[in-house]
This record gives structure tokens, C-alpha cells and sequence, in this order.
């Protein structure tokens, strides 16, 4: 999907597709469609693995009140510990994700508005030397 809006934005700046606005309208919407999937995707995985992390910290806190040893009571506070450095770590990947899937959708829009403005300079152009 993504290698088919680039073929498209490539014809469009080397003139060999025709300049339609409402293909341009249309490459826009799914450009801002694909990219809000993938991002929908990233948040369900990252709310799932903070879930999972959440109730196993829990679980190893409700634990360590009923060890019978300090060994145990060790084991569950590293687990808790470490179950919150998960959700630390997946927070910080979804907010790396969250940019980074911003930052490529504001660049292929980018891309897209240059090919739009190329393909109706061109057809300025064209106009001017029927004139």
C-alpha cells in the first residue's frame, strides 16, 4: 500500500500521470487512514502488554505480603519491580511509535501537496502556451 501512494506521488511529479484533485483528495485520506491504523495498532498492542505487566506486578505484590521466607519476599519485589519497568518501557516505545508514525504521515502529505502543486504548475503552464 505504501509503495503504491510512492509510484503515484513519482508519477505525479514527473508528469506522466494526469492532475486530478480528486485523486489527490482521495491519496489523502488513505495516506491519513493507513497511518492511523498502524497507529491504532501500536496503542492496542502497547495497552495490552501494559495490562498483562499491571496484573503480574500485582499479582507479585499480593505475593510478597504472604511470603514465608525474605528469599520469596526478594523474588516477588523483583518481579513487581520489574513489571514496572515494563510498562515503563512500553509507554516510551509507543510514545517513539506515536512520533515516528506522526512525523512519516506529515511527510507523505508533504510529498503529496508538492506533487499536487507540480502537476497544476504544469498545467498552468500548459494553458499559458496554448495561449
Amino acid at each position: 500500500m505504501k509503495e503504491d501512494f510512492d509510484r503515484q506521488i513519482a508519477q505525479s511529479l514527473s508528469g506522466l500521470a494526469s492532475p486530478d484533485a480528486t485523486r489527490f483528495d482521495a491519496a489523502r485520506k488513505e495516506i491519513l487512514h493507513m497511518y492511523d491504523e498502524k497507529l491504532h495498532k501500536a496503542e492496542r498492542h502497547a495497552w495490552m502488554w501494559i495490562l498483562a505487566s499491571s496484573l503480574f506486578g500485582i499479582v507479585c505484590l499480593l505475593n510478597f505480603d504472604r511470603a514465608g521466607s525474605t528469599k520469596s519476599q526478594i523474588l516477588y519485589a523483583l518481579g513487581a519491580l520489574a513489571c514496572l519497568q515494563t510498562s515503563i518501557l512500553i509507554k516510551l516505545w509507543y510514545w517513539i511509535v506515536n512520533n515516528k508514525l506522526g512525523v512519516l504521515k506529515e511527510i507523505k502529505q508533504l510529498e503529496l501537496q508538492i506533487a499536487e502543486l507540480a502537476a497544476q504548475r504544469r498545467k498552468t503552464e500548459e494553458g499559458a502556451r496554448e495561449v
